[in-house]
């Protein structure tokens, strides 16, 4: 239990990581600075010059890396036609004070939530994507927030869940990291869409599929045939695009 926030969180700090991505033409990419109490958190805005939808996507990544490691898949979705905010977290990349833990992870992706909403948008204009732990931050903005859509990638059910498949020698009742996942899909109503790689090593698929069958419809599950929990962009290829295409075309019919 003393060692329980090391077992979980692995940040990279700057200057680890590649700082300096390649932009395509089309796109503007702009740091950020958001306070979040008393720290500031570091983020990338990712903008297309041609917007197709009404919606930005605020993306919550993991817990290893930091925002340079997710901007592949940030510029995937962006590549739809909307922005993308991505953020670190307290002690990932540039935000680099702080401690981190699951009640600093809900704060600091309230304040990127509430940067967004400070732009002039409202909270039904705005898609969370979680990936990973991510999904947690995710799942907890949409309890209390009302965003237009939720989209989860290589999500688990719950963090006690998660040890008895990482550390099973540890009781759930150990554990103080909670992320209780499941437990809020149950009580959300909106459009879910979930990825999830059919091999994932790290979180199983049928975490995946356990979430899907909780939430109500609108929804999808989008299995990523043969990919793991590292290489799921490279394993979907157009489908990951795809995927985020078609969430956002029913979004604009329901509109």
């Amino acid at each position: 239990m003393l060692f329980e926030e090391k077992l979980i969180f692995f940040p990279q700090k700057f200057p680890e990581g590649q700082w300096e991505p390649e932009i395509p033409e089309g796109f503007e990419l702009r740091d950020v600075f958001i306070k979040s109490g008393s720290l500031t958190l570091h983020a990338w805005f990712i903008e297309p010059e041609k917007r197709e939808f009404d919606f930005t996507v605020l993306l919550c990544h993991g817990n290893a890396g930091n925002i340079t490691t997710r901007f592949p898949k940030a510029l995937a979705i962006a590549s739809c036609g909307v922005p993308v905010l991505l953020f670190d977290y307290r002690g990932y990349g540039k935000s680099d004070e702080g401690d981190i833990s699951e009640n600093a992870i809900y704060e600091d992706a309230t304040s990127a939530f509430s940067w967004l909403i400070s732009q002039g948008l409202c909270e039904d204009e705005i898609v969370l994507h979680g990936i990973s732990l991510g999904g947690g931050a995710a799942c907890f903005l949409t309890e209390n927030f009302k965003p237009r859509a939720l989209s989860l990638e290589s999500t688990f059910t719950s963090i006690p869940d998660m040890c008895q498949v990482v550390y099973p020698w540890i009781p759930k009742f150990l554990v103080g990291t909670k992320f209780n996942n499941l437990e809020r899909i149950k009580q959300f109503q909106l459009p879910v869409q979930i990825l999830h790689g059919t091999a994932d090593e790290l979180i199983p698929v049928e975490m995946g599929q356990d979430l899907f069958d909780e939430a109500v419809e609108p929804k999808w599950f989008i299995p990523i045939y043969g990919a793991g929990h590292g290489d799921l962009l490279e394993k979907a290829g157009d489908l990951y695009r795809d995927s985020f295409l078609k969430l956002f075309n029913h979004l604009s019919q329901q509109s």
